[in-house]
Order: C-alpha cells, then sequence, then structure tokens
C-alpha cells in the first residue's frame, strides 16, 4: 500500500469513526456513503484506479466499443422525435461511453442529425472527471464542444435521453434483518476502535419501504434496499420533457434476490479483479456493490 493511500484511508477512517461517536452509531447506508463517496477520500472520490486491468473491475464500456454502438442505435431512434436532444449521462466512468457513443452517432448520418446538441456529465468524482476530460480530448473539434461537466442536475427540462450504466448498484443501500417477525435495521457501532454490527429498529418512513414489498422471508433473513428509490427515480425525470431514462445494471429478478437461501444479502465487494464479501475491510480502497 502506498503512502499516500494509507493517508487517504486514516483519513477517512477518522470520518467515520467520528460520526459514529457523535451520532452513538452510523446506519450502514451513511457507512457506504462515506466509504465510496466522501469528499477527496471515498472510493469514487480519492484518486484510485478503478477501471481496466489496472483497476478493481471491467464494465462493458471498457471492453470495446460494441456496447456504445448499440446504445448510440437507440439514442438515434429518440433523436428522431425530437427537437435539440440532449444526452445526460450520471456517473461516466473513464468518459469512453461519451466518447465512443458520440463516434457512434457522428457516423451514423453524414449530417449530424443523430448528434445531440449538448452531451451533459453529471460527476461527483473530481478524479473521474479528469480522466473523462482526457478522454473527451481525443475526438474531434465538433464532438468535443458538445461535451459539458455538470455539478448538480440542469436548471431547465431538456429533450432526450438521460443514461447511466451500472450506477444504480453504486447507490448506498440500507440492511435490514428480519427477525422475530421484525425488521431490523444495521447500525455500526465501536468495539475497541474495531466496527460492530448492531440491529435497531427502523424509522417508520424507512419501516414502511420494506413492508411495501411484501416478502415472505424466513427468520433470520437479511438483505439490502436502496431507500427512497422511487422518490430519487421521480426526481431524475423531472428534468427530462420529452425522451428516454435508460439505466443499465445487472442483478437478480425478485424471486432470486429474495430467495429463502441468499440469507446473507448479496452486498460484495471488488479489489483488484477480485471478489469478496466484507464491506469493512480496506475501507476506501474497495467498490461495494449491492
Amino acid at each position: 500500500m502506498s503512502d499516500s493511500l494509507k493517508q487517504i484511508q486514516q483519513s477517512l477512517w477518522h470520518h467515520i469513526t467520528t460520526a459514529i461517536k457523535d451520532n452513538d452509531g452510523l446506519p450502514f447506508v451513511d457507512f457506504m456513503r462515506m466509504a465510496l463517496y466522501q469528499p477527496g477520500l471515498g472510493y469514487y472520490s480519492a484518486g484510485l484506479k478503478k477501471f481496466g486491468q489496472a483497476g478493481d473491475f471491467i464494465t462493458a464500456v471498457e471492453l470495446g466499443s460494441l456496447f456504445a454502438q448499440s446504445m448510440a442505435r437507440q439514442f438515434a431512434d429518440v433523436f428522431k422525435q425530437l427537437q435539440q436532444p440532449v444526452i445526460l449521462e450520471l456517473g461516466a466512468g473513464s468518459g469512453r461511453f461519451c466518447a465512443d457513443v458520440l463516434t457512434a452517432l457522428d457516423g451514423l448520418s453524414s449530417s449530424a442529425q443523430y448528434l445531440p446538441e449538448q452531451y451533459l456529465i453529471l460527476e461527483v468524482s473530481a478524479d473521474l472527471r479528469q480522466q473523462q476530460q482526457q478522454q473527451i480530448q481525443t475526438l474531434s473539434d465538433d464532438l468535443k464542444r458538445r461535451v459539458t461537466w455538470l455539478d448538480k442536475f440542469p436548471d431547465t427540462e431538456f429533450n432526450g435521453v438521460i443514461f447511466a450504466n451500472e450506477v444504480l448498484d453504486a447507490i448506498p443501500v440500507e440492511v435490514f434483518q428480519f427477525k422475530d417477525n421484525h425488521y431490523r435495521r444495521l447500525i455500526l457501532n465501536l468495539d475497541n476502535d474495531q466496527l460492530v454490527e448492531q440491529w435497531h429498529d427502523f424509522p417508520d418512513e424507512l419501516l414502511s419501504q420494506i413492508k411495501a414489498r411484501e416478502l415472505t422471508l424466513p427468520d433470520g433473513y437479511r438483505s439490502e434496499f436502496i431507500p427512497h428509490l422511487n422518490e430519487w427515480m421521480a426526481g431524475i425525470t423531472q428534468y427530462l420533457n420529452q425522451g428516454l431514462v435508460l439505466f443499465v445494471d445487472y442483478g437478480y429478478g425478485r424471486d432470486v434476490e429474495y430467495h429463502p437461501e441468499r440469507n446473507a444479502g448479496t452486498l460484495v465487494c471488488h479489489q483488484r479483479h477480485q471478489a469478496n464479501f466484507n464491506p469493512y475491510h480496506d475501507v476506501g480502497a474497495q467498490d461495494i456493490n449491492p
């Protein structure tokens, strides 16, 4: 481990333990948010190599341009019906998808009729934004000028496409346990400076979100859910006047995800192309996904 990474992890650990002490415990969802997104320190916020062979995982985007070319044809079908279309990508990774999809759209017509007026990238990581900007510099001037980075969602509605690849599995989750016919919330606390798990009652607003799923679970069952997911999705779609919201991700169907034998949940961590199931290991230096 490099000295810089060690310092980053020490600072992140200080933030996490301080939050635990100040609040007499920390919900897992807040721990995951800090581990991944704490400004300048979290996994997605610090300057760690994440994608490709030198990183921790490989997405479809990094394997070649075919994925982007396929999406470009879908986008073009939408753009045919819209005036001055815009693409908004949430979490653009290395920037390769943006570069490849613009190139593919440019190649679909000699008149550039399928190109978006703007390609907006909403990126929370300063490090990834820098990588994206380097990738976009490989494009022609006409394509480069269309790309803009945002710190927040646009101020006005637009027509076009909102796209995200493998973003849903990077949203922090609540961890729950169903025991003695009650749902309990995972809270982290400290014992001799080590993280320990405790189970507390859910606030009513979160408890209602679990009960709305109408799950039939065995005693002791443990799993996760994204809190306020419906509100989050509604908040995103409000920026789109006409067009398409397209999220690409991987997961289980309801029957498989909540199968009685999957009683330990679905959380998995990735580091150097190895999977493990301990989110408290190497905090800030590994990805955490449900």
